[in-house]
């Protein structure tokens, strides 16, 4: 193979990658105009309202958290300082909800040996909660057990992201619910009026949890028929893009074809002619 063609193959390879890249781009595009838009723009109308009454009500909710070494006692806390940040007001793609727990009293524990101080020295530093750890060692330096003070604050938050990518709404609660992080993943249809008030109910600590994930084995079934609906969707435009560019070179490559047999035909009756004309 020349040289050329070398070349020519790697730009028809670069052009494909090219023209698929935009076609899922478009594809995203179009999904998000269509079904992410306006439940982002609905969850950024709520709780633009929801934190700006929080902050004129300068609302402080007393928290229990269990967060003492046993992982059961509950460390009373206080959350304030609501923010709501966005994207944009127009084209929302991501808002948070963040506040933060202070510390209501001083909170000293004592954890014995080495396995349960590092447990907890892991949760503290998992949650991203400020402390202070003085340890005593044995003879032969190792951590014989510490002393714990917690500082504070507690980072709390709520983040919702649309992901035209995935064509799914992701919804992030830090803080909130037993684990320190926890990622839901709803279709879009799913982002609306009851889901938001229970978010905000669970940002307030009125509930526990977001939803319930034992799902019956009918609603599974139901969703991941739509995921597959949906790659389905998504698969098909691909293919039109591919099947539409490759339309277009085949006409190119016919036009420069025809081009080139009327060139040499053209020359071939001109040759004629002027041996015509020398033998005459």
């Amino acid at each position: 193979m020349s040289l050329l063609d070398n070349l020519r193959n790697e730009v028809e390879i670069k052009e494909s990658e090219h023209a698929a890249h935009m076609a899922e781009r478009e594809a995203q595009q179009r999904y998000y105009d269509e079904r992410l838009k306006q439940p982002m723009l609905q969850a950024l109308t709520y709780f633009a309202e929801v934190v700006k009454n929080l902050k004129f009500l300068d609302m402080v909710t007393p928290v229990g958290l269990p967060i003492a070494p046993d992982g059961k006692s509950l460390v009373a806390m206080e959350q304030s300082g609501y923010e709501f940040i966005y994207d944009d007001a127009k084209n929302p793609l991501r808002m948070d909800i963040v506040c933060e727990c202070l510390v209501s009293d001083y909170q000293r524990f004592f954890v014995s040996n080495l396995d349960k101080v590092e447990r907890y020295t892991e949760f503290l530093d998992g949650m991203n909660l400020a402390y202070h750890r003085k340890t005593e060692l044995d003879s032969k330096y190792d951590i014989r057990n510490a002393v714990f003070e917690l500082e504070g604050p507690l980072k709390v938050g709520v983040t919702i992201k649309a992901s035209p990518s995935d064509r799914a709404i992701y919804v992030y609660l830090r803080n909130l619910e037993a684990e320190s992080e926890k990622k839901y993943q709803f279709s879009p249809e799913k982002l609306d009026a009851d889901l938001l008030e229970r978010l905000g109910r669970v940002l307030l600590r009125k509930e526990d949890t977001l939803v319930n994930i034992e799902l019956p084995e009918e609603i599974r079934n139901e969703l991941a028929m739509q995921v597959e609906a949906e790659k389905i969707e998504r698969d098909t435009q691909l293919r039109v893009a591919f099947e539409e560019m490759r339309i277009e070179r085949e006409a190119e490559a016919e036009a420069k074809m025809f081009s080139k047999r009327i060139a040499k035909l053209t020359s071939a009756i001109k040759a004629k002619i002027r041996v015509a004309r020398s033998s005459g």
